[in-house]
């Protein structure tokens, strides 16, 4: 194991991502990868199907989310103070209680704090960051979306500090947990030069990086089929989908890249580190689901008086900078 892609979407990311499980499993084996990732979109529906694929084809399962970040707490009322904005952010569980941890984040977010997107609250992160690793994502991420990107100079201003602000919260809550994402996307201006930044503030820092394809589709030849998905999930036509400035279409780069091609592009940037950080999160990564048994959710209402009370927990100071 040298290089395990840690940002991958299925089809379970529904009208955005394309890879079968069963197919990422024979790719990923057949181009000699031992480990791979699953990190849909707001949620956990394929995780069962991925882990028994890649269990099939001898390959090593890492389970995640890529999930939508907010500031708004749990159980606000539609259109009381509610905002749209949301962040995305990678969360890799590390091991079986980490995984519980993805599951009653998910939960949450899908249940009490779905607004457009099953959001996950800044404040709900913390105390159950310990068996998770994150990542700072995308240009939609954490970091990436409070940066503002100047086309003319085809420049990041980061000068009102947002960014590094939010690079270092999630250092505080996650700790060694924490890691910057670099894409290798060349075609992306905006790609470009948020990765010299990222790599310079990591560095400065001294948070750990982490490289990575965000694969949508498994390989080159498959971009035009996603540029179908892609267009039906915008309803607008192909042309239109490829002709997007606006950030909206995907480009070539976004699949299921070969360990080589990886590296390359972490050097490039000079973060090789970035490349072999890949294999030390998957050694890390352990969870071992037990299949084929039911397991009762446990509803603690013994414990509570009232209805309102069962619903509350303690909040937090924390909170990204929008």
């Amino acid at each position: 194991m040298s290089f395990c892609h840690l940002h991958i979407h299925t089809q379970y990311s529904l009208l955005d991502g394309i890879n079968r499980p069963s197919d990422l499993a024979k790719y990923v084996t057949a181009n000699g990868m031992s480990c791979c990732s699953i990190t849909d979109h707001g949620n956990m529906h394929g995780h069962i199907d991925f882990y028994k694929s890649l269990k099939a084809a001898n390959v090593k399962p890492i389970l995640g989310i890529e999930a939508y970040i907010t500031n708004d707490n749990d159980y606000i009322e539609e259109n009381k103070d509610k905002k749209k904005d949301n962040w995305h952010c990678i969360l890799l569980a590390k091991n079986n209680k980490g995984y519980e941890d993805l599951i009653w984040l998910n939960n949450q977010a899908a249940l009490y704090n779905f607004y457009y997107k099953p959001r996950i609250s800044v404040k709900n992160l913390v105390g159950r960051c310990e068996n998770i690793i994150a990542t700072s994502a995308c240009l939609g991420g954490v970091v990436s979306k409070v940066i503002r990107y100047d086309p003319g100079n085809k420049t990041a201003d980061t000068s009102d500090g947002r960014a590094e602000a939010n690079l270092m919260l999630f250092k505080e809550i996650f700790g060694s947990n924490f890691y910057a994402e670099i894409q290798d996307d060349p075609t992306r201006w905006e790609q470009c030069a948020y990765n010299e930044w990222l790599v310079k503030q990591a560095k400065l820092h001294k948070i750990p990086m982490v490289i990575t394809s965000d694969a949508h589709f498994l390989s080159k030849d498959d971009k035009r089929v996603h540029d179908l998905v892609m267009a039906q999930q915008l309803k607008i036509t192909v042309q239109e989908y490829k002709a997007d400035e606006d950030g909206l279409s995907y480009g070539d780069l976004h699949y299921v890249r070969l360990p080589n091609d990886m590296l390359a592009a972490a050097k490039r940037y000079g973060a090789e580190e970035a490349y072999y950080n890949t294999e030390k999160i998957a050694n890390e990564c352990n969870v071992d689901l037990t299949l084929g048994k039911y397991k009762n959710p446990l509803f603690p209402y013994q414990q509570e008086t009232d209805y309102k009370q069962f619903l509350q927990w303690k909040q937090t100071g924390y909170e990204c900078i929008p």
